[in-house]
């Protein structure tokens, strides 16, 4: 590209032999044209990196420093919607994807959910775990907790990190733990500290607990859903039994065998987040809970608590599994199960509990029979009278014609509800079945379960298999059960 230094031309050549040209780097252009698209603030933000101090302080620091400057600020760009960048900071961002990341912010801060644009929600995030934007830490935590529920599809890692950046954020910011009471973290605590002091519990809280941390999901039994109120007495009762036992015989406790021990170990505050400690050498102590606490010893945290699965237990789950399966035997259920990995111990505490409620069942039913002894003389009286009348009318009935009598109601009723009949009729179809059991109110696996106890007496067999993932009506029934379903149809 040229450039005139002297404008003198000359028409009849076309050039103008005094006319000097020199060369212009394209480069140049370029850059004086992204500069002028540039906005000025983020054109300061970004020369913050280029700075003395930058040199020898943290990328924490940077992050900081640059989300300070422009805490403020708002943008109107098309987001971009298609890259990928783990841990984003200013630094690293395009223009472009600075501009789109402040226009989404923008959105965010005026009560809209823009799309989900996993690096902006992750900038977004650092930015509060560090206070940037908002008034107060308690400010920043609540908006936090919404991210949460506004973008539940970001996926469970990023939900996962979340959660815990959260309980940081209330010890690292010395907030209330009654914040985040309800977080799943706590949850598991108190039903963990329900657990190790069963016997200070009612059967309703320690069931409830039980239920929370199995990983046997006593909900979705049928026994259960039958006999609510025995199958709790029976899992608390019995687990009071097995704490006793673990602490008058065994070294650890029923819930050390499950759970494992409380460990104290060193604990990285907001790991894999940016956040920049501004703090960073304090002696405290936070207690979130008895069996929860944190402890910061010259600027390093520990972190008191249960290690184990923080989830939904597999040995609990095989106890309480167990406390069904022997239920389910004891009550002539039609449907067992089989006892899996239950120790001797386990089955030895639940079939006592199981005696003791047993026991106390029939000393309340003794105790409830009272006689009075002044109606004896009627009652013989009215005996003998009943009795002369039967002689009498015993010859005349002899030879009486027997007749059947089947009530209205018995010849109106089905063998299934109107639920249970369109449910197998979408099975026999091959589609449809789970709308079908979702108008309902149940479960396809309770359904299925339920229809296969109910016919159970016409077929000698379950007439659904759901051993697969799909409920299949078995090949040999097809034809009965298609006719079953019109009969039912016609009435």
């Amino acid at each position: 590209m040229w450039s005139e230094e002297k404008d003198l031309y000359d028409v009849s050549t076309g050039f103008d032999s005094d006319t000097i040209y020199t060369d212009i780097p394209l480069q140049n252009i370029r850059t004086a044209k992204t500069q002028e698209a540039t906005p000025q603030r983020i054109r300061e933000m970004r020369s913050i990196a280029f700075t003395s101090e930058a040199r020898w302080k943290t990328s924490a620091w940077l992050f900081y420093t640059q989300g300070s400057f422009l805490a403020d600020y708002e943008d109107d760009y098309p987001p971009d919607k298609d890259f990928v960048r783990y841990y984003p900071t200013y630094r690293d961002l395009t223009v472009p994807q600075l501009r789109g990341y402040f226009s989404w912010r923008t959105m965010l801060r005026n009560g809209n959910t823009p799309d989900l644009v996993l690096p902006y929600l992750l900038m977004y995030t650092y930015e509060l775990i560090n206070c940037i934007g908002t008034s107060s830490p308690e400010e920043a935590c609540y908006k936090l907790m919404e991210l949460g529920n506004q973008y539940a599809s970001a996926g469970q890692p990023y939900l996962n990190s979340l959660s815990s950046w959260i309980t940081d954020f209330v010890v690292c910011y010395g907030l209330s733990p009654d914040i985040i009471a309800n977080s799943q973290d706590i949850r598991f605590d108190k039903a963990l500290m329900i657990l190790t002091e069963c016997d200070s519990f009612s059967d309703y809280e320690l069931f409830d607990a039980i239920r929370s941390l199995s990983a046997y999901s006593i909900d979705d039994s049928l026994f259960a859903a039958q006999y609510h109120d025995e199958i709790k007495a029976a899992a608390t009762a019995a687990f009071r039994d097995l704490s006793a036992f673990f602490k008058e015989h065994r070294v650890n406790t029923v819930c050390d065998k499950y759970f494992g021990k409380p460990v104290n170990k060193q604990h990285n505050m907001f790991s894999s987040a940016i956040y920049y400690n501004r703090e960073p050498i304090r002696n405290c102590t936070v207690e979130l809970n008895p069996i929860h606490r944190y402890t910061c010893t010259n600027g390093t945290w520990y972190c008191e608590k249960y290690y184990g699965n923080r989830q939904r237990n597999k040995q609990l789950g095989i106890f309480l599994r167990t406390v069904d399966s022997i239920m389910r035997e004891r009550y002539d259920f039609r449907y067992k199960l089989t006892l899996t990995d239950a120790t001797k111990v386990e089955v030895a505490a639940i079939n006592s509990a199981l005696d003791r409620i047993e026991e106390e069942k029939r000393r309340q039913k003794a105790a409830n029979i009272e006689i009075d002894l002044s109606c004896l003389d009627a009652i013989r009286t009215s005996a003998d009278i009943t009795r002369d009348r039967l002689l009498v009318e015993e010859d005349e009935e002899e030879n009486a014609p027997v007749t059947e009598t089947i009530s209205v109601e018995e010849e109106k009723e089905g063998l299934l509800t109107s639920d249970e009949t369109a449910f197998l009729k979408a099975v026999l179809r091959g589609e449809g079945y789970e709308e079908a059991a979702m108008s309902s109110g149940s479960l396809p696996s309770v359904l299925a379960e339920r229809i296969n106890e109910k016919l159970f007496d016409e077929f000698d067999d379950i007439v659904i298999d759901f051993s697969g993932d799909v409920p299949v009506v078995i090949e040999d029934y097809t034809d009965d059960i298609e006719e079953m379903i019109n009969r039912e149809e016609r009435k």
